[in-house]
């Protein structure tokens, strides 16, 4: 039991369950079209895109869905798609408290991970969902389609479905606010174009999009996406720039197996997106330091935990300049500072955590040892 305590609190340490500061996001249905559209407005500009293949274990009678997601480079899931037409994405809230399911057993690990893992519609997420406690959701909410049109936004103890031929969301409480005097505009422009929209397209989701991006260092635009959930397939713009489209085909990404992009490098490179890289390098480097940062690469990647102290959980390994950051980046508690060649220290507020990069007889980086409060468990390195 202390064991699994405290492989609770090494989640809670490495592992943040924290969307980013302001979004938009909508669904509309029309006809035999469902799309949903989303703007992620933060200030990491390392943004990426990856797949998780579906599994079929017909012995075991396990199987889990294929899914796209978004996000940055602490690879938590900030938004995606999987196989079957579900869509999600996270739109960070001023905090709330989450009282109806506290009384329900906690999910160690990325629970939307595991819906977009196990369900097909909005009605099976639902009750996945509600099958585990909610208090993470204090500062957040999540938004949910299918391609039947179905959609859902979960506020924790407040569930809102879509009525109506679309739905918005964007950085507040709708179940607060009776009379839908809303108080974000970017929410009140997106519905007041959805509303005036006779046809849903690729064209007019792009629209919305454009006319309720933000610009500048804080919370700007990053990337935006339209999900075709019918078609499966995901229109991606870089930096508010919607000229330039990449679209996804999440059937034929899939068959590559696991693997991961750099969302810029599937665009051309633009002046503002690389002088925000920039800047954001430069804040996050170190001060002169005689270190070679080419000595980390090697740790670069994504650790898979094990499976008894936190399921279906990564953890991420990433360089910004001369710093290793592990777990989620953007915390600045979260450096990895450099001991030895393969041994580093990870202070946090509540102790202090050893992780050690082990290696084959090649040297080839395999995985990460990790040591806290006298408990040790390795991560095997995945890619």
């Amino acid at each position: 039991m202390k064991k699994y305590l405290i492989g609770v609190l090494l989640i809670t340490l490495l592992f943040t369950d924290a969307p980013v500061s302001a979004c938009t996001g909508f669904v509309a249905s029309h006809g035999d079209k469902v799309l949903a559209g989303n703007n992620e407005d933060y200030t990491n500009p390392c943004t990426k895109v990856w797949f998780e293949p579906p599994i079929i274990n017909l012995a075991a009678k396990r199987k889990r869905y294929g899914r796209v997601y978004f996000g940055f480079d602490n690879f938590w899931p900030q938004g995606g798609m999987n196989d079957q037409g579900l869509f999600f994405d996270c739109f960070a809230t001023p905090s709330l408290e989450v009282i109806l399911s506290k009384h329900k057993r906690k999910y160690n690990g990325n629970l939307m991970d595991k819906v977009m893992a196990e369900c097909a519609t909005v009605e099976q997420a639902l009750g996945k969902i509600a099958e585990f406690n909610l208090e993470h959701m204090r500062r957040y909410q999540t938004f949910i389609a299918d391609k039947t049109g179905d959609a859902a936004i979960i506020e924790g103890d407040v569930i809102i479905r879509k009525k109506g031929n679309y739905q918005v969301v964007t950085n507040f409480y709708q179940s607060k606010y009776k009379r839908k005097k809303y108080p974000c505009e970017r929410y009140n422009i997106a519905a007041g174009m959805l509303e005036n929209c006779e046809n849903i397209s690729i064209e007019s989701f792009r629209r919305i999009l454009a006319a309720t991006h933000q610009e500048g260092d804080h919370n700007g635009t990053l990337y935006s996406n339209v999900y075709d959930l019918k078609a499966g397939l995901v229109y991606l713009y870089h930096f508010h720039n919607f000229e330039d489209e990449v679209v996804i085909d999440l059937e034929k990404e899939l068959k590559k197996g696991r693997h991961a992009y750099d969302l810029p490098s599937l665009f051309p490179k633009s002046y503002a997106a690389e002088s925000m890289l920039k800047v954001y390098l430069e804040r996050k480097d170190t001060k002169a330091e005689n270190i070679d940062p080419k000595m980390f690469d090697s740790y670069i990647g994504i650790y898979k935990m094990p499976e008894n102290i936190a399921p279906h959980t990564l953890i991420a390994i990433t360089r910004r300049g001369k710093k290793l950051y592990g777990f989620y980046p953007d915390d600045p508690s979260n450096e990895l500072m450099r001991q030895s060649e393969n041994h580093f220290l990870n202070i946090t507020k509540n102790g202090r955590i050893k992780v050690s990069f082990q290696k084959n007889e090649t040297g080839k980086v395999t995985g990460i040892s990790v040591e806290s409060e006298g408990i040790n468990f390795t991560a095997e390195k995945i890619r």
